[in-house]
């Protein structure tokens, strides 16, 4: 694919204290409770906005422009006259009766409005990173068409029942479903990272399922409506997307599309990214992070990604010198430790393998399987 790629973010500073007295006004208002799923910290800004746009700079330098579409805030780092950014204000792209919002569902229903954007674009959040170098074939296929990207997650009714976010998933389900009951992907949930869109198929989706969208945009805060999955089913049931279904599975060493983690402790965080060695990453602040557990998550994106970019204006601030150094040492000390792990993983594996009543050790050296007889009764026979 030739045609050149954009990259959306949304943003918002939930540090400034006048956005924290218009959304606690209109959370009073409206009767919101502060839960998870409506929690502040959705909102705490953390830099994470540089460093996710250091890591597009640094791992897919071929993106052609970066917006980032905010309520009119703009990072007082940011150099807003280069000419690869672009700050779009809601006002630009959302009705005037519809805001102030803060409902991310309603802003990404907005996105594919942006102004020049263009037909092929990524998504992401602030929170999002590409953690090594890809190329647009790894989002797009030859043909143009987005690549989807989901996990697979069975959507139980109790798992439903106790979550917001897993409500409006199987919402977009059953309103897909609806017009589509031959649909298959049951069970899926967001990989909560960078997603590719193309933009004409983007607007398809919002204008077929349009009564579903309008009853989204009025809603100021996250509720049970649809969210932006379906648009995931559109190009899958639809358009005929490639989809790959990315695993959460950290009890090995296979590199991952994908991982997503919450905010934690510097070396869980270090041992995750080490082992799965993702080309996408999202690093997610919840309620119970601590102030120590977000100092540390700087420094890893500092350790990840440390070059400044041409639209920055400033430096990073409040980062100890010696605090960062340690972190590269800890960054250091895991991933040589996993790396000696996973190579050794590749040279010599162990598994055990049963033909009838016949047990196997099976040794695999170099690619090389020998087989050696387990002495003793199988474990069918035993059962006997």
């Amino acid at each position: 694919m030739t045609e050149k790629v954009d990259i959306v973010y949304l943003w918002v500073n939930g540090n400034d204290e006048n956005f924290q007295k218009e959304r606690t006004f209109w959370k009073n208002k409206l009767g919101i409770p502060e839960t998870n799923d409506n929690s502040y910290a959705r909102y705490i800004e953390n830099e994470e906005l540089r460093y996710s746009m250091r890591s597009v700079a640094m791992n897919a330098p071929w993106i052609n422009k970066i917006y980032i579409v905010t309520n009119g805030q703009i990072p007082d780092w940011l150099d807003t006259t280069n000419p690869k950014i672009k700050i779009v204000t809601h006002k630009e792209i959302m009705p005037d009766e519809i805001l102030p919002t803060y409902n991310s569902l309603v802003i990404e229903s907005y996105v594919a409005d942006i102004p020049e954007l263009s037909e092929h674009f990524l998504l992401a959040n602030d929170d999002c990173y590409i953690s090594r170098p890809v190329v647009p074939s790894f989002f797009f296929d030859k043909q143009g068409k987005p690549i989807v990207r989901l996990v697979r997650q069975k959507l139980s009714d109790k798992c439903v029942q106790d979550s917001l976010y897993f409500r409006t998933i199987r919402y977009a389900l059953d309103a897909f479903k609806e017009k589509y009951p031959s649909f298959e992907m049951e069970n899926c949930i967001p990989h909560h990272s960078i997603d590719a869109y193309s933009k004409t198929s983007y607007k398809e989706c919002i204008k077929e399922f349009q009564v579903e969208f309008d009853k989204l945009r009025v809603q100021k805060f996250r509720g049970e409506t649809i969210q932006r999955i379906i648009q995931a089913f559109y190009l899958i049931g639809v358009k005929q997307s490639k989809y790959e279904l990315v695993k959460r599975d950290y009890s090995n060493y296979k590199s991952a599309a994908s991982v997503s983690m919450r905010v934690n402790t510097l070396d869980w965080m270090i041992e995750r990214l080490c082992k799965k060695r993702p080309a996408l990453l999202c690093i997610n602040d919840i309620t119970d992070v601590t102030p120590e557990q977000r100092r540390d998550a700087r420094l890893l994106y500092e350790t990840l990604y440390p070059v400044r970019q041409k639209w920055e204006k400033t430096e990073v601030k409040n980062i100890n010198k010696e605090d960062l150094q340690k972190c590269k040492r800890l960054y250091g000390k895991i991933s040589q430790k996993i790396l000696y792990k996973r190579a050794t993983c590749e040279i010599f594996s162990t598994s055990n393998e049963t033909r009838g009543n016949k047990k196997y050790k099976v040794y695999t050296i170099l690619g090389i399987r020998i087989k050696k007889r387990i002495k003793g009764k199988s474990n069918n026979e035993q059962c006997k």
